[in-house]
């Protein structure tokens, strides 16, 4: 009785296994977090049964290890009864007799829902932005990363646009604020709808954003993308009975065309983006290596850890508009 009174008074989901693997035994506690009315609604089912497709391999590896006489432990998804998303840390021991004989197992699992959706929330909220929810510059640099690795492998190519909204400054100093960032979620969601839906765009901070586009096109078709995007961001938006017209410029580059890795595609797209601003901001331009730049100076933002980008870059291939 001892046993059983430890049972019904944890809080985790106790059961004993067979070693063919059907459930003999769960405590009451347990019945209630699978959302169970009885215990006769599992008794002599296979306990992975229970469990779906992409957590089973997991859970018979732990059985595995603990007929051979070990303790194993794993983190599984497995929804309840009434299909309710519950994740489980489970500890699975083998049960022994007098004669050191192994003879079922005991499962542990214990609820950790909670804590993984905090996890998830915590590591959500430190790769987004949370005015435009937006990847943010981490993200970015990460995904920027993984994207010229992806390319390098496959012989393809990756495409990056940095993108500036026009006289964003203006809008916060003649509206307040609230305007600026109303604004940046306008932009940002129109951005986001302006691409396919397998590119990756990202917030860098203040009114920059970027494009990432693995498997891109020629130079001349990202001019395009680039208008295009921008005759959508254009639109006017309507901001408490103000109409607030906004631009932007927009700098780009391609690997491995312009670059050779995912720290010199950035800074030449920023230095196409650089150059464009320069001359009068608006449109598209695209870097276009091997011809001397007409300015020295570096770009002034950098979104890659590291040395600045050294002067000596080549010209422009520049699509302009008027914004």
């Amino acid at each position: 009785m001892l046993y059983r009174s430890v049972l019904e008074a944890s809080a985790d989901c106790i059961k004993i296994i067979g070693l063919d693997g059907c459930i003999k035994l769960m405590n009451t506690p347990g019945q209630r977090a699978l959302d169970l009315d009885t215990f006769e609604q599992v008794r002599g089912k296979k306990w992975v049964d229970m469990w779906p497709r992409e957590s089973r391999a997991a859970l018979r590896r732990a059985m595995d290890e603990a007929r051979d006489g070990r303790v194993a432990r794993f983190t599984g998804y497995c929804p309840t009864l009434q299909r309710t998303r519950k994740w489980w840390d489970v500890v699975v021991t083998p049960m022994f007799n007098d004669g050191g004989d192994i003879t079922n197992l005991l499962a542990i699992s214990r609820d950790i829902t909670a804590q993984r959706q905090t996890d998830e929330q915590l590591r959500w909220a430190s790769e987004h932005d949370a005015l435009t929810e937006l990847p943010n510059r981490r993200a970015f640099q990460n995904r920027l990363q993984g994207a010229t690795l992806r390319a390098m492998e496959a012989g393809s190519s990756v495409s990056l646009l940095l993108i500036d909204l026009d006289h964003f400054k203006h809008v916060n100093d003649t509206l307040g604020h609230a305007a600026g960032d109303y604004l940046l979620q306008k932009f940002a969601k129109r951005l986001h709808e302006s691409v396919r839906a397998d590119d990756f765009v990202a917030r860098l901070g203040g009114d920059e954003f970027a494009v990432i586009i693995e498997n891109s096109p020629a130079d001349g078709s990202l001019v395009e993308i680039g208008n295009s995007i921008l005759d959508r961001l254009r639109k006017p938006i309507r901001y408490n009975g103000r109409v607030i017209s906004s631009g932007a410029s927009i700098g780009g580059a391609v690997f491995p065309t312009d670059a050779e890795s995912a720290h010199a595609l950035f800074n030449n797209a920023d230095t196409a983006l650089y150059s464009l601003k320069a001359a009068g901001r608006g449109g598209t331009a695209m870097f276009h290596p091997g011809c001397a730049s007409k300015h020295s100076a570096s770009p002034p933002s950098s979104a890659w850890p590291g040395p600045a980008f050294q002067s000596g870059r080549s010209s422009l291939t520049t699509s302009r508009k008027s914004t």
